[in-house]
């Protein structure tokens, strides 16, 4: 295993304790958990490519990691009462079809399309905001509920696009 496959495996071991911490309000301790998994994610993709093309099971490691990472912090949230647990499962399902589609389980490369990308990484946006808001600026917890409702939508049309897209 190289460097960005160890990356993203330290990303999907960080999510239980990322869920533990915004769970218990440890906000100091999620944030340096978030920001790892940032850093981590920024820099595994960069590393496979200067290694050759990443392998489909890297990449699949890759967005797997941050489907269980962001899906942790979301659910770990929704505990305290907001997103609505919706969005955390909403983000599972749609890595599970993500991944089922592109025909991962038979090692093919994942095919992702422009409002999944975008999602992905306003997921992201919206568990490092929510640290924050949490532990430093609770002005922004409103603005944040809204955001997360618009995760549960543009989530769903994603979703429906690849549905639609494998049914032709």
């Amino acid at each position: 295993m190289g460097a960005p496959e160890w990356l993203s495996t330290l990303r999907l071991l960080a999510a239980l304790p990322l869920a533990w911490a915004i769970v218990g309000e440890k906000w100091s301790a999620a944030a340096g958990l978030f920001a790892a998994a940032v850093v981590s994610d920024l820099l595994d993709g960069p590393l496979a490519r200067r290694r050759g093309a990443p392998a489909p099971s890297g990449a699949l490691l890759d967005h797997g990691a941050d489907a269980v990472f962001v899906t942790a912090g979301l659910g770990a949230f929704a505990w305290h009462g907001a997103p609505s647990p919706l969005l955390p499962a909403l983000v599972a399902l749609a890595f599970a079809q993500y991944a089922w589609d592109s025909g991962a389980h038979r090692g093919a490369p994942l095919r992702g399309h422009a409002i999944g990308r975008i999602n992905g990484i306003a997921y992201y946006v919206l568990v490092g905001a929510s640290i924050f808001a949490a532990g430093w600026w609770s002005d922004l917890a409103a603005t944040l509920e809204t955001a997360s409702l618009v995760l549960i939508a543009t989530t769903a049309l994603s979703m429906s696009q690849r549905a639609r897209q494998r049914a032709r």
